[in-house]
């Protein structure tokens, strides 16, 4: 190149850049050579080669020029950002529109803001996500106090929920939820403007952060984007919010991404204890709430998978519809775990067990929980002895059933656990995962003798418990009016329907639903009774299929708690427990009593009871032992033999 081109070429540099930095009105005079200056000191002739690695060596001459003054130093070291949102704005018309010209913003947060946006290759607020936060933060603690630095991301997330507010009112009822990608996830960016302003006010916003590129697999991140939809959705109650679900959440996503864990349905028996001994002085007094949003969180994601997932390790039967009254809404059977068994192939085998009573059987739930504790205790027993239970053979039976010989359980008891192994060997052998049995269950079955317990409530306790429930909740006296008078069970009583009592113009009768025997009854009652409980149903406005008595959400009154509050008010009123112990069974026992007492036959017991066969109503007749001895005495005295 010759001398006049060389001369020309630097002309056209000096008059490019000169005529770019004249772009920038905000700085001028001294500091403006002082920037211009060094630029073409490293052969820089555009702001356009301008790079970052050139703004930090800029700022550490800065710092480092002994011939500026600390304050100068302090103010020259960020002025070349200006310069660079000048050039590179009108290529970024929203951020310049929306940003660096809008008044309502401080001047130097705009420019602030606008260069890191452009800097940034950000061309609007719809592009920033935590990433763009934490960024933007970083950016300014180079650049001033943390102080400061704290103020303008709070400016700088203004604007972006701004931004969300704008969004949601140019598409009002568009739904907006969280959205998986494999990245942070930020709550206060949430797409719905009224739940990211509930998250604006957070202390810690750390909390708020989700880092799904440190989680161990996509699996565990999107069962978190689905919760985190889910509780921002039904949760309405910012504090109870807050406070039981995306605290507990946040500690509990962080454990997971310790310890590696890549699913919440799959967790193992040492994810769950070694998460519970983590919140061990780490939570304070909330180590019960933490630990039980597992539960929850669970639940949620059995229940709302879009197929059953039967691989599981708690299965929750609020999934299931199930039908013909397998299910008793007054004792429900929540979920079966099977976690506690560690050896993972005899699990797997046993789920499959679980899943033919639950999917192919018509049995009733609670049966079928009999099924899952017998054959899961034996289970866990194998576990200690190492066993795989396609190896089963009467050598394990033995030991086994030896085990629980050693325990004090009824006979009855020993013989049904008996009877449900043998149950899953036979399963086992007809899926061709075991031998076929060589050995029968009678081998181990126990004679099982018959202790009758005589039940029946005095008339006297009768009268102080009427007495002292005087004073209880009306449901409470409802509910024992009608155990006491016809002597259904405590979940039959605690699942009356409004529709249940009826009348033919002449008698008065009450539908029963036997869900333990999986049909329905209908009994006689008295009139009073019909008369009482039609005027407590319509005071409470209740029709159809709706229970009488319920909890808040509408399902069924729970037995177990029906049975606390009577005895914690017999005690309130003086009644010892030794003196009389309430059992609402009591009353089936005095009414089937009172009956044979009254020389009704034992088949219409039976019927009125509904039970299957008469030795099992015979065993609600009291005093029958006693009655035929003092005959006895009476016929031998009349005979002159005693």
């Amino acid at each position: 190149m010759g001398i006049l081109a060389s001369v020309v070429e630097k002309r056209n540099i000096h008059e490019t850049l000169k005529e770019e930095m004249d772009m920038c009105p905000a700085i001028t005079g001294k500091q403006r050579a002082y920037i211009e200056n060094y630029l073409r000191s490293i052969g820089i002739g555009s702001l356009s080669e301008v790079s970052e690695n050139i703004r930090f060596r800029f700022r550490i001459h800065v710092l480092n020029d002994g011939r500026l003054t600390a304050a100068q130093r302090d103010y020259y070291r960020n002025s070349m950002d200006p310069f660079i949102m000048y050039f590179f704005m009108d290529e970024y018309p929203v951020v310049r529109d929306e940003i660096i010209n809008n008044d309502s913003l401080n001047t130097d947060i705009r420019r602030k803001i606008g260069t890191f946006l452009i800097w940034n290759g950000i061309h609007s607020f719809a592009d920033v996500g935590y990433e763009e936060h934490k960024n933007f933060e970083k950016y300014m603690l180079e650049r001033g106090s943390k102080k400061k630095a704290e103020r303008y991301v709070k400016e700088f997330d203004k604007l972006k929920l701004e931004y969300i507010r704008i969004e949601n009112e140019r598409i009002p009822f568009l739904e907006r939820k969280l959205q998986y990608k494999r990245k942070p996830l930020y709550l206060m960016y949430h797409p719905q403007y009224s739940q990211a302003m509930t998250f604006y006010y957070w202390q810690d916003k750390n909390r708020l952060v989700y880092d799904f590129t440190q989680a161990a697999s996509d699996t565990i991140c999107r069962q978190m984007v689905d919760i985190l939809n889910w509780i921002c959705e039904e949760k309405t109650n910012i504090k109870v919010r807050n406070d039981n679900y995306l605290f507990p959440l946040h500690y509990f996503f962080e454990y997971c991404v310790n310890h590696g864990i890549k699913d919440i349905e799959l967790m193992e028996a040492e994810d769950y204890f070694g998460y519970k001994e983590s919140l061990v002085g780490a939570v304070g007094t909330k180590e019960l709430v933490y630990f039980q949003l597992v539960n929850m969180i669970q639940k949620f994601l059995f229940c709302n998978d879009d197929k059953v997932r039967w691989d599981a390790n708690n299965w929750y039967m609020e999934r299931f519809q199930f039908k013909n009254n397998r299910m008793n809404p007054a004792r429900i059977v929540s979920r079966f775990s099977f976690w506690q068994i560690r050896n993972i192939s005899n699990r797997e085998l046993f789920k499959g067990y679980m899943k033919y009573y639950i999917g192919l059987t018509n049995e009733a739930i609670d049966t079928i929980r009999t099924h899952f504790y017998c054959v899961r205790s034996f289970l866990m027993y194998c576990d200690e002895l190492g066993v795989f239970i396609e190896d089963f053979g009467k050598d394990v039976l033995d030991a086994f059933f030896a085990y629980i010989s050693g325990r004090d359980i009824q006979e009855a008891f020993y013989n049904r656990m008996v009877k449900e192994i043998f149950r899953f060997w036979r399963y086992l052998y007809a899926i061709e995962k075991a031998p076929k049995p060589n050995i029968t269950s009678r081998f181990y079955l126990k004679k099982e003798r018959s202790k009758h317990l005589n039940l029946s409530v005095s008339e006297e306790n009768v009268r102080k418990a009427v007495s002292a429930l005087k004073v209880a909740p009306e449901h409470i006296q409802m509910i024992f009016l009608n155990i006491k008078i016809t002597g259904i069970r405590i979940n039959e009583a605690c699942t009356i329907k409004a529709n249940s009592f009826l009348f033919d113009g002449e008698r008065c009768y009450m539908r029963v639903n036997q869900y333990k025997m999986k049909n329905e009854k209908i009994i006689p009652i008295p009139a009073e009774l019909y008369v009482v409980m039609n005027e407590y149903i319509k005071k409470l406005g209740k029709g159809g299929d709706e229970f009488v008595f319920c909890k808040r959400d509408g399902r069924a009154y729970d037995p177990g708690y029906f049975s606390r509050q009577v005895k914690e008010v017999l005690t309130a009123s003086g009644i010892d427990k030794k003196e009389y112990d309430f059992r609402a069974h009591g009353y089936r026992h005095s009414l089937a009593t009172r009956l044979h007492e009254a020389n009704v036959a034992i088949q219409v017991i039976r019927d009125y009871l509904g039970h299957k066969t008469e030795e099992m109503t015979k065993q609600y007749i009291d005093y029958m032992g006693d009655k035929a001895e003092e005959a006895s005495v009476d016929y031998f005295k009349r005979k002159g033999l005693s």
